[in-house]
């Protein structure tokens, strides 16, 4: 099935490069002599080779956004047609701050990402690498449940680095069960705190859990964070909620009215909130709560007993990095497709028909106006017939 998906991906691919109507000259430009604070400027022409206009919409990719301010596009949007070509003057003018080491900075064609150019250019200096791993949070769950490892990066160094997970999942007695090591990179920016989102998709049985965390970046590792964790059994009574969403509570009733109603969430044996109502259910928000499982126990207090009623809840992260990019690479396939939609139209036989009708509307134009014509030659000799009859 993995196989399958890959090939799919890769010939997406294929067909959106073997499509691409717009290409760069050149495609790639290197600057030797670059000053921070000194601006240098040179020219990238567009070519076009379709066969329609195109309106074009230059941008920097993702890894290249940190650039943004310092670099300007002049035109950044423009239409291209069938066989032409656009100057485009880059102007870059970097700051002191500018971190020393190579750069590759990418500009592409937003509605055709295989479109691009590359602007190539290093800045010397001494180079201090220091990324460090400073908190990771782990939630306990249900058998059956996905975990989801909360950690955050902060980078003291003075260069940018490329970052990959490499988590390990072990059991109490510190065999292996399974690795988080995706392959895609996050960036992160000199002095730029970074928090992230981790994924276990191996199913867990009930019992004690750690979680060794640690993540590489160019050819060094980052400080390892140790995290214990459980699983526990399933609960079908439990609540799911994002953060933010309202807990209601739904107060069960024996008999009679209740009087008062005390309920305590509580979370790793802690108390995090409690509180006391006359009667009726209770609302509770989310908002404040870390995310985790919870413990809900409510004190009913009715006219002739007390009951005690208790469930569990938990609260997942809202809009996770991992959803992120779960809804990134979504919109990004979605383009894929409309790029090859798009490419199969057959513009040329469209034009071709185009031209057929326009031809044929002149020619039923021209036979309207014989027609128009033959009909005031009748019209005229029936008045002189109907003349002459007078006559």
């Amino acid at each position: 099935m993995k196989k399958r998906l890959i090939l799919v991906v890769v010939v997406l691919f294929l067909l959106v490069y073997s499509v691409s109507a717009v290409t760069f000259n050149p495609a790639s430009t290197k600057i030797d002599d670059i000053v921070p604070g000194k601006e240098h400027k040179f020219i990238v022409t567009a070519v076009s080779s379709k066969t329609v206009p195109e309106e074009i919409k230059l941008n920097f990719d993702f890894f290249s956004t940190y650039m943004k301010e310092y670099i300007t596009m002049k035109p950044q949007e423009f239409t291209l047609y069938p066989g032409e070509t656009q100057n485009i003057e880059i102007a870059m003018k970097l700051p002191s701050s500018i971190s020393p080491q190579p750069h590759t900075v990418v500009i592409v064609q937003e509605t055709d990402l295989s479109s691009a150019f590359e602007i190539n250019f290093e800045i010397e200096g001494e180079r201090k690498y220091d990324l460090r791993l400073s908190d990771v949070s782990i939630p306990d769950i249900q058998k059956d449940d996905s975990l989801f490892l909360d950690s955050k990066l902060t980078n003291f160094g003075n260069v940018i680095v490329y970052a990959f997970p490499n988590v390990e999942i072990l059991k109490k007695d510190e065999s292996l069960i399974g690795k988080i090591n995706y392959q895609s990179k996050v960036q992160i920016l000199p002095g730029q705190e970074y928090p992230i989102t981790l994924q276990f998709f191996e199913n867990m049985v009930p019992g004690f859990y750690k979680a060794n965390v640690v993540f590489d970046y160019e050819g060094r590792t980052t400080n390892t964070i140790e995290k214990e964790f459980q699983v526990f059994e399933e609960d079908p009574n439990r609540r799911e909620l994002i953060q933010g969403e309202i807990l209601t509570l739904e107060v069960e009733l024996n008999q009679g009215d209740v009087e008062t109603v005390t309920y305590q969430i509580v979370k790793d044996g802690l108390i995090v909130h409690t509180e006391s109502q006359r009667g009726g259910d209770i609302e509770v928000s989310t908002a404040h709560f870390e995310p985790g499982i919870y413990q809900i126990i409510l004190d009913i207090n009715e006219e002739t007993e007390p009951v005690q009623q208790t469930f569990s809840m938990r609260v997942r992260k809202k809009n996770t990095f991992l959803q992120s990019w779960l809804l990134i690479i979504s919109i990004f396939i979605l383009l894929l497709l409309i790029t090859v939609a798009i490419s199969k139209i057959p513009f040329k036989e469209i034009i071709e028909l185009n031209k057929r009708i326009k031809e044929l509307n002149r020619n039923i134009k021209k036979k309207e106006k014989k027609l128009h014509h033959i009909a005031d030659s009748a019209h005229k000799v029936a008045d002189h017939v109907h003349k002459r009859r007078k006559q």
